[in-house]
């Protein structure tokens, strides 16, 4: 085999390599967002995969087993899903409000939040622009 033959299968093998890793850790990273109803349709279609999730904190739902470990749940599209979180609660986090959840669905029906994320409360909200026919009547 000549030299040229030789460096050339090297390139092929060093590029099919890096296309194999980059793939491969995409997949491992990837988040996709799931609706509340797809996730109960199918839950073990998203079981270890990375996810995110939202919906209402649903009232009185929210206990503490350690200092940073939570459990409470989330209603979306007319569905209930469980939370476990362990981490420190965002400042903005309540009941009745929404949240943005960012984890992986256990075989155990449980969502198993790495992070969440809160909706901004409406006092940040742009305040609407007078209308200036009704200054000149």
């Amino acid at each position: 085999m000549n030299s040229r033959l030789k460096i050339f299968l090297a390139v092929i093998v060093l590029v099919v390599a890096i296309m194999f890793l980059i793939g491969s850790g995409m997949n491992d990273t990837m988040v996709y967002y799931v609706t509340a109803k797809e996730l109960k349709a199918d839950p073990v279609k998203f079981v270890g995969r990375g996810l995110r999730l939202n919906g209402k904190v649903v009232a009185n739902s929210l206990t503490k087993s350690a200092a940073t470990a939570f459990e409470f749940a989330i209603m979306a599209d007319g569905e209930l899903v469980r939370v476990r979180y362990a981490g420190i609660l965002p400042d903005t986090f309540k009941e009745n409000h929404e949240v943005l959840l960012e984890g992986e669905y256990t075989g155990e029906g449980v969502f198993v939040a790495r992070q969440i994320f809160t909706k901004c409360a409406s006092k940040y909200e742009a305040v609407p622009e007078h209308d200036s026919t009704l200054m000149q009547k």
